[in-house]
């Protein structure tokens, strides 16, 4: 008896509540999103290839809390930045084509499947595209860093990223509790 008990509950605890699958169809500002963060990418690609013949052999891999290069390492560091933002590029692409599986903060039902849907693959949309154009000015600026045109990303350069990063996620994670 008392292994049927623990099998019973053993069962009850692998049943998954599943969240409805729905199609979203993208609108055309989502379509705009994915096509500019393509072309970022591959902007960006360009970018880091046409400049590599032009660095020293060391460059800034590292910069400290004033936006001063304070680690330097091979100029073949300058490729890290644009595969990891390739990587997330993908990954998120991927993820979005399956939003029933995210963690979300609200119940997910039939009635409110769709809008949390799209809010929620509309917001990684957003991220991947502000994480290419972060790693952009990043790598823009460690360029100008390493052929002498600069000193550092500059005492603005946080401020920038937090605010960028950030005010879209708390935006859409507020407007996904409103909704």
């Amino acid at each position: 008896m008392e292994n049927k008990n623990i099998m019973m509950f053993s069962n009850n605890s692998n049943k998954k509540n599943e969240q409805p699958k729905v199609k979203i169809n993208l609108s055309l500002f989502d379509k705009i999103l994915e096509i500019v963060g393509l072309v970022l990418l591959i902007s960006y690609w360009f970018i880091i290839i046409n400049s590599y013949s032009n660095l020293p052999d060391n460059v800034p891999t590292h910069f400290n809390g004033a936006g001063q290069p304070d680690g330097y390492g091979s100029k073949l560091s300058i490729f890290g930045l644009p595969v990891i933002g390739l990587f997330a590029f993908v990954l998120l692409t991927i993820f979005n084509k399956y939003p029933e599986k995210f963690t979300y903060s609200v119940q997910i039902t039939d009635d409110n499947a769709k809008t949390q849907y799209i809010l929620a693959t509309r917001r990684n949309r957003i991220i991947k595209t502000i994480i290419l154009i972060l790693f952009i000015i990043i790598d823009f600026r460690t360029i100008e860093i390493a052929v002498g045109d600069s000193i550092s990303l500059g005492s603005w350069f946080f401020l920038f990223v937090f605010c960028l990063f950030f005010i879209p996620v708390v935006f859409y994670v507020i407007k996904q509790n409103v909704d």
